[in-house]
């Protein structure tokens, strides 16, 4: 099976990312493709809209699907 061709054009530097909490969508960020998962994690932890739905609450889990 040969593998899709992909144009380099057609490649993105970035991608816009959903944000949910308790499995509701509360933003959508755009990301470099070149960041880590801890970077992802990071930024998504101090953005302005999903700060007020994560205050004071415990996290138990964190899923980055890239």
């Amino acid at each position: 099976m040969d593998k899709p061709y992909v144009a380099e054009k057609d490649m993105k530097d970035e991608n816009e990312v959903v944000v949910q909490v308790n499995s509701k969508i509360k933003t959508k960020i755009v990301i470099p493709n070149s960041i880590t998962e801890d970077e992802i994690k990071e930024i998504l932890l101090k953005d302005d809209k999903v700060a007020p739905f994560i205050e004071g609450k415990e996290i138990k889990k964190i899923i980055v699907i890239p």
